[in-house]
Order: structure tokens, then C-alpha cells, then sequence
């Protein structure tokens, strides 16, 4: 297999066949194997993603969502900040890592030929690098970098996961009114099923003239669902307790929420806030805190009990005995 040429993100091109376009098989600069930058991937002709690779499945997603004016805006902002996406093949959720620059994207199965015969997983990934690209987008949006108390970070942990969701739903919309109904028939049968049923019910009444502009509504309504709040706080709280365990530095502190850091969860491409009018209220009405289940109220409860444990400022003499309290080696002392 001869070399091409080398993209300007170490990625290497090579030929698919006598008279294909170049496809990426690696990128260096990366740090995980097979990473591969979304400059490079929107290069290559979706008319020759026809191997099953890394690289031809990414760059199928990304032309899959190009139709979309927000999801090209999305891609082109990731691209331009020199984001690349890898594709993993554990069956979690979509991760990115803003210190390498790179979002990790679950495949579905271990399988990448059982991925291309199975049709049906190929919606839910094109929904998973809608997710990494909004997930990008609010990383590079600039926010207060002030440690939360607790609850301020679930509820901020809540923002994000309806802002994904909702501008998901708008990409969706945009796709079904180009003739590519299958991520809105996902939508329609996912968690946000009813958000997509309003949507709908609302665009086909005339009362919005773009999707977009129902954003504010469909972004408030997020918040009612209890059983979707039951998903997301599990994992919102296991990721807190997590960062709390690893003691590399204040996960918590003392600030809440405000407007503003609402406003600059939720940006658009214009740089404005859709859910600027709501947010007043989404950090002030105890309802949009509550916690419906009771094992995660439970678990958040003993958050706070660890959360009020760190916050006590204990001061010792001794360097040995203060170092134990601070790293938490309890085990070290002798009873």
C-alpha cells in the first residue's frame, strides 16, 4: 500500500483503490490509536466509505449530518478547533477529553463487521457524534471555572443533558425535512420521545417558523420527566463520586449556579442564549433540584455527608497526620 500524503494532523492518506480518493488510516498526533481529526474525515468521498474501518464509518456519520445547518455549524466549529473523534468499541456513553482534544465514541458492538451488516446500529451512532459535537461545542464555550456545591453541579450535569437533547431533536427535524427520516423515527421512540412529539405537533401547526425557535420551550420541558431525571442523576452522581475519590482537587466548593453560567451552558451560534429568559427560575424553583428516586436522593445524600466532611478545614502540627487526613489514608493509622 503506497503513501499518498500526510494531512496537515499526521494523519496518513491512503489509496482505496487504483483512482479512489485518499482515506485516513492513522493520525500520530493523537493519543489514541486510530484517532482521527474531523478536518480530515470531511475530506474524504462518502462515495468510497465502502470498507468497514474507523475512519469510513466516522466520516459516513459526518456526511450523514451535513444536510443539517446546525449540525454543519457544529461540525465545522469542532473542526476548526482541531477536535478528532475516536471510535470505541465499549458500549458506554459518548466522552471527550478537552485535554487531548479528542471524543470517544462508542461503536455498539466489539465488531466492526457486525456493525456494517446490522443497519440499525448506524442511527445510534450518528446520534452519538451529535452528542460529542454539542459536547465540544459547550467545552469551548467559555465558563466560570468555579467549584459548585453539589447540587448546583447535578443540575449543571442536567443543563448539559437537555441542551444535547434538545439540539439533537433540531438536527433531527432538519434531517426528516431533507428526506433522512431515521435519526427523528429514533428520536421519536428514545428518551425524548415526548419532546419530539412537541416539536412536531408545533412545526407542523406553524407556530414556529424553524425548529430553532422552540428550543427555549423544548429545553424547560426537559426538566419534568422523572424518569429521565432517574438516568441521568445515576450517572451524573457515580461521575461525582468518582472526581470526590480521586482527590486531585476541589470537585465541590461553595459557589451555586447562576444566570449567566446558565446562558453560557446554553449559546447558540450567534452566541446568544436560548434559555436566557428560563434560567432565572431554573436556578431559583426548587422543582427543577428535585430528586424523584429515591436511590439516587440516597446516594446524593451520602454525597453531601462526604461533601461536608471536605469542607471541614482540619489542621494539624504533625505533616504525617495532617498528609493522612488529606489524601484520606485512613488505613495508615493504628486503632
Amino acid at each position: 500500500m503506497s503513501l499518498l500524503a500526510v494531512t496537515n494532523h499526521g494523519g496518513l492518506y491512503c489509496p482505496l483503490h487504483k483512482g479512489g480518493t485518499p482515506r485516513v488510516i492513522d493520525c500520530s498526533t493523537s493519543y489514541l490509536p486510530q484517532s482521527y481529526h474531523i478536518e480530515d474525515l470531511l475530506n474524504l468521498d462518502p462515495q468510497d466509505l465502502s470498507h468497514v474501518t474507523p475512519s469510513d464509518i466516522l466520516a459516513h456519520a459526518l456526511h450523514h449530518l451535513t444536510p443539517s445547518d446546525t449540525a454543519r455549524l457544529l461540525i465545522n466549529e469542532a473542526a476548526e478547533r482541531g477536535w478528532a473523534f475516536h471510535l470505541s468499541s465499549e458500549d458506554a456513553d459518548v466522552v471527550i477529553d478537552e485535554t487531548h482534544r479528542t471524543a470517544m465514541i462508542p461503536l455498539g458492538t466489539v465488531s466492526l463487521s457486525v456493525f456494517a451488516r446490522q443497519s440499525f446500529r448506524h442511527i445510534p451512532l450518528v446520534a452519538g457524534v451529535i452528542k460529542a459535537l454539542r459536547l465540544i461545542w459547550q467545552a469551548e464555550t467559555p465558563q466560570p471555572n468555579v467549584p459548585l456545591i453539589p447540587s448546583a453541579l447535578l443540575l449543571k450535569k442536567r443543563i448539559l443533558c437537555a441542551d444535547v437533547a434538545c439540539v439533537s431533536l433540531i438536527i433531527a427535524w432538519e434531517l426528516r425535512q431533507m428526506d433522512q427520516p431515521e435519526l427523528w423515527r429514533q428520536m421519536m421512540s428514545g428518551e425524548c420521545h415526548d419532546l419530539a412529539l412537541m416539536l412536531a405537533d408545533e412545526m407542523e401547526q406553524g407556530v414556529y417558523d424553524h425548529p430553532s425557535e422552540s428550543l427555549n420551550v423544548l429545553f424547560a420541558e426537559w426538566f419534568w420527566d422523572d424518569d429521565r431525571l432517574q438516568h441521568h442523576d445515576r450517572i451524573a452522581l457515580d461521575d461525582l463520586d468518582v472526581g470526590m475519590a480521586a482527590n486531585d482537587g476541589p470537585v465541590c466548593g461553595t459557589s451555586d449556579l447562576k444566570v449567566q453560567d446558565v446562558a453560557s451552558l446554553t449559546t447558540l451560534y450567534d452566541g446568544q442564549s436560548y434559555a436566557a429568559q428560563f434560567a432565572p427560575e431554573l436556578i431559583t424553583n426548587s422543582f427543577y433540584r428535585r430528586i424523584p428516586d429515591l436511590t439516587n436522593r440516597i446516594h446524593f445524600d451520602q454525597v453531601m455527608e462526604d461533601y461536608k466532611i471536605m469542607q471541614v478545614d482540619l489542621s494539624f502540627r504533625d505533616p504525617y497526620l495532617a498528609d493522612i487526613f488529606k489524601t484520606g489514608r485512613q488505613a495508615d493509622i493504628l486503632v
